[in-house]
């Protein structure tokens, strides 16, 4: 069945579920070359923090917002995203352009939280659609039904996620509105202030913004999924760089898994720090005892 409006560009159900089976056996092979790896240190490596942050309805799209501890309890089964300032504070730090946001009633420490992949399986209590709800529940199998914790796991998660998008898009390639001639909603009324909150590939993604009366921003707020997960990936660096690195015999290897636990996250710096123009670096090597041994700076800082 073709999309409205894009004959050019026509896709057929049928397609997409071919297209499923190919991910599916893909999954699987994937998933079976991570067991290979699931008991080495570096694949259980990155475990903190271990909350989850993530919307409780369709996975990706709408819905109440859900948080889960690492036993899988939820600090906040359902709340309105709308009253996201009431539940997640956020702190910076002089040595970072990004924010910190937490949970308010743990506090920052504590209230560290994790977006995106491998949190919203942790986080939801299902999966709506079969194939990938078969998958999810071998996920969660490597826990015995708790959060799964190893930032390794965040690759088996996206798998899940792709196949769950796969057999909802064939879904709604059925939907009567998406293939109706109503395409565009008008409205020359202008709303003092409002609140988006989705899924993004990378975890949960808030905006907030306030307008004046001429519909021009006055002012904006956002929390992206990158920032979510700041303290996540400090910690990552911090496990990782323990375990492999060591500092008088620096090696590329060595960085390689570094960069490996960073990867997990999918980081996004432009979008969570939104600086403007060029971004002022400065690069500190230090001994254990705090001394600089050297500094290399760029874009006037």
């Amino acid at each position: 069945m073709p999309l409205a409006g894009s004959p050019e560009q026509s896709i057929s159900r049928s397609g997409f579920l071919q297209l499923q089976e190919q991910i599916k056996f893909r999954q699987l092979e994937a998933a079976f070359e991570y067991f290979d790896y699931r008991k080495k240190p570096s694949f259980r490596s990155c475990t903190a923090p271990r909350s989850c942050l993530g919307t409780c309805a369709a996975m990706l799209y709408d819905g109440m917002i859900r948080i889960v501890d690492s036993e899988g309890q939820p600090l906040e089964a359902a709340w309105d995203p709308n009253d996201y300032l009431s539940l997640i504070g956020e702190v910076t730090e002089d040595w970072s352009y990004l924010k910190f946001p937490f949970y308010r009633p743990q506090g920052p420490d504590e209230g560290a939280h994790r977006v995106g992949p491998l949190a919203r399986l942790n986080a939801v209590r299902g999966v709506p659609t079969p194939l990938a709800a078969s998958e999810w529940e071998l996920f969660r199998q490597q826990t015995n039904g708790k959060p799964v914790p190893g930032s390794r796991y965040y690759h088996w998660a996206r798998l899940v996620e792709i196949l769950y998008c796969l057999e909802r898009a064939a879904a709604l390639l059925d939907d009567p509105d998406i293939l109706g001639t109503d395409l565009v909603a008008t409205s020359n009324e202008v709303h003092p202030e409002g609140i988006g909150v989705l899924e993004a590939p990378r975890g949960t993604l808030i905006h907030h913004y306030w307008a004046n009366p001429d519909g021009s921003i006055a002012k904006a707020n956002f929390i992206v999924a990158t920032g979510h997960n700041t303290a996540a990936m400090n910690r990552a660096v911090l496990e990782v760089a323990k375990q492999y690195v060591d500092g008088t015999n620096l090696q590329e290897g060595m960085l390689n898994r570094v960069e490996a636990a960073i990867r997990c996250y999918d980081p996004c710096l432009s979008c969570s720090t939104h600086a403007v123009g060029q971004m002022p670096l400065v690069v500190k090597l230090a001994s254990p005892q705090g001394e600089v041994l050297s500094v290399v700076a760029r874009g006037g800082a």
